[in-house]
């Protein structure tokens, strides 16, 4: 996912549908012409994108609850054909979050899939283009119940370490160097009781590290990088005071064109007294934040969220994916300096059987244009290409 986020965030792209008319979408189905949808019939979980084969396109890696995980091959044309020898077939668990990066240095990405209700988590080596072999071995069992898993290389190393995000304690585990992962024993990370959705690495205090933002069910966290790779909860001084929320997903990008990185949670309102609205905050630079005023309710549960510059004119918009209830999609359209509107009746098309839990954007056909893949939760996955219907005449 970081591969394409970088690429799509920097993007420049061509035209805004910012001023399209309602009954004109900026981005319309593209899912029964350019996905394999017999593969695509699971609870999609997770979808991270990524040049797989070395053939300078981005292609999917979609984990599925208690189903098969896919690997999706990109075509030069914007299609996707499931590669069935990637990964082992038969290999079900309830996968819930993917990582993907070059564990053991052979210059080739790996996966890790993270599991919750049978903690059985799972990684795969990449030994030729687009083909895995199963090293789980080489993960500690078991790892927790886990939601969210991050790459990151935690102690300067020059290898991608682990952190599991889980019900209970978060886990670092250390590599090798050669996708051999330990767990660590010096506390690098404070103990915490929480059950952990997301985990956000960002610079915010601008001092060449990265820190770490959890996103738990009660209570979010910022923990600070002393620079060594140990981290600090400095959340009482960072964040300010917020309704009870439950965050699903957290993201950051500079929201307000003044060089630091913001922040946007992604909440639900499931359980009884949690506010599901979603939150902007800004940095003041030094890694502390306020609120900016709040977006108007959603009226649904936000599962994910996405940051990218959707209409081209170099500031970042965002995405919200909603599950259960409110519109699948939703696009806030940034009018500069963090002043946000909601344009989805101009991007999206009418979506029926989407409970979104993930959004990827991603230039299909490499037109300067951001199309939108959507993991599923109760049907096959979706994909809304940019490529709007011209008008007659």
């Amino acid at each position: 996912m970081m591969w394409i986020q970088t690429c799509a965030v920097a993007a420049v792209l061509a035209g805004s549908a910012d001023n399209a008319p309602d009954n004109a979408p900026a981005w319309r189905p593209g899912s029964a012409e350019l996905l394999p949808l017999e593969s695509l019939q699971g609870r999609s979980m997770d979808a991270e994108l990524t040049d797989l084969n070395a053939d300078g396109m981005p292609d999917l890696i979609v984990a599925s609850e208690f189903g098969q995980n896919v690997v999706l091959l990109a075509s030069r044309a914007g299609s996707f054909a499931e590669s069935t020898n990637a990964l082992p077939r038969g290999r079900i668990h309830d996968s819930e979050d993917i990582a993907v990066a070059d564990f053991d240095a052979d210059d080739r990405p790996d996966i890790v899939f993270v599991a919750e209700d049978d903690q059985t988590n799972e990684l795969y080596l990449q030994t030729q283009p687009g083909v895995f072999i199963d090293a789980s071995d080489r993960l500690p069992a078991p790892g927790g119940v886990s939601n969210a898993v991050l790459a990151v290389d935690i102690d300067a190393d020059g290898d991608l370490d682990l952190i599991l995000g889980n019900a209970g304690d978060n886990v670092v585990l250390l590599n090798d160097g050669a996708a051999g992962f330990t767990p660590d024993q010096d506390g690098r990370i404070p103990a915490d009781a929480r059950t952990t959705q997301d985990i956000e690495p960002a610079d915010i205090d601008a001092d060449g590290d990265t820190d770490l933002i959890i996103a738990n069910e009660d209570g979010n966290r910022i923990l600070i990088n002393d620079g060594r790779g140990f981290f600090d909860d400095e959340t009482d001084e960072r964040l300010p005071s917020m309704p009870d929320i439950e965050t699903r997903e957290i993201d950051a990008a500079d929201l307000d064109a003044d060089g630091d990185l913001d922040l946007v949670f992604a909440n639900v309102g499931w359980r009884p007294g949690k506010d599901p609205t979603n939150r902007v905050l800004l940095n003041d630079g030094t890694g502390v934040f306020t609120e900016a005023e709040s977006l108007p309710p959603s009226g649904g549960n936000t599962l994910d969220t996405e940051l990218a510059d959707l209409d081209g004119d170099g500031d970042t918009d965002i995405l919200f994916g909603h599950s259960q209830s409110g519109p699948p999609v939703q696009v806030w359209i940034n009018g500069g300096n963090a002043a946000f509107k909601d344009r989805t009746a101009s991007w999206v098309p009418q979506l029926t059987l989407v409970h979104t839990i993930d959004l990827e954007p991603i230039d299909l056909d490499a037109d300067g244009k951001l199309d939108l893949y959507i993991a599923n939760h109760v049907s096959a996955d979706v994909l809304l290409v940019n490529k709007p219907v011209k008008n007659a005449g």
